[in-house]
């Protein structure tokens, strides 16, 4: 297997965001059906390229989807004999040899934050978040609204759209919202829309506690139910920290997001 067949179909994986193992035949000590070097890529769903097939093949593979079911992230290696007493009966691999694999996970799912509205306070909370591998997604609807984030570890998706709201519905799933639009109505149409989404962890509104029973009481009219409303954090930001200054808003509300994103790690 050439070097470039594995990279290759790394970087498509990568485009189609599939989580995969990369598993490296780190090691031989005598006979083994491949030389040291040589990698498979495993997914849930598929095997790409091969260590040689056999027993260390078939186990490396199970041994890898449940690397990607149990949520590792860390390095795992062991140590195979391929001999007929240590394998299964019928798999019987009698190179004789002993091999040290390696099994690295690799995930490309992000954790996804969508920010709409991006005043002052959202464009500190998008430079703050801007640091973090996420996937971050900023929408407003005013024209030179959207920041430069040159230096940011976060894949930026940023949006000057007419209508935010008609956003929410192709936000991936598990994405945090933080609603903080220049206008009251927008920010009420894009949690309307939020709510309907059940599998959004974090849905937060800035404003007062007024703003937040006017909210209550709208979305009551419109059919939502209390189940939906507690679902909703407003005022947003850490509760222990008080202030009206945008930059220490900014702070408090970018730590409650990290809070939550602790809370919410890509399995």
């Amino acid at each position: 297997m050439f070097w470039a067949e594995w990279t290759d179909t790394l970087q498509k994986l990568a485009a189609t965001r599939e989580d995969t193992v990369m598993v490296t035949l780190a090691a031989v000590r005598g006979h083994a059906p491949q030389k040291p070097g040589v990698k498979m890529l495993v997914t849930e769903e598929r095997i790409y390229h091969t260590l040689g097939g056999g027993f260390m093949e078939h186990h490396a593979a199970e041994k890898a989807r449940k690397l990607l079911q149990d949520g590792t992230s860390e390095p795992v290696s062991e140590i195979l004999r391929l001999t007929a007493k240590e394998t299964p009966a019928h798999t019987v691999q009698c190179c004789g040899g002993e091999v040290t694999l390696l099994y690295e996970v690799v995930r490309f799912k992000r954790q996804s934050v969508a920010i709409y509205g991006l005043g002052h306070i959202g464009q500190a909370v998008a430079f703050h978040l801007g640091r973090l591998p996420i996937d971050l997604h900023l929408f407003d609807s005013r024209e030179n609204q959207l920041p430069e984030l040159d230096t940011s570890r976060a894949r930026i998706h940023a949006q000057q759209v007419p209508i935010p709201e008609a956003t929410v519905s192709d936000l991936p799933q598990g994405t945090l919202i933080l609603i903080m639009t220049h206008d009251h109505a927008t920010d009420l149409a894009v949690l309307e829309m939020a709510l309907k989404r059940p599998d959004f962890p974090f849905i937060g509104v800035i404003g007062s506690t007024v703003k937040r029973q006017n909210f209550r009481q709208h979305l009551l009219k419109e059919g939502f139910v209390q189940h939906d409303l507690d679902r909703i954090t407003s005022p947003v930001g850490l509760a222990s920290i008080a202030s009206k200054d945008p930059e220490v808003i900014a702070l408090s509300v970018s730590a409650q997001l990290l809070e939550m994103l602790s809370r919410t790690e890509v399995s």
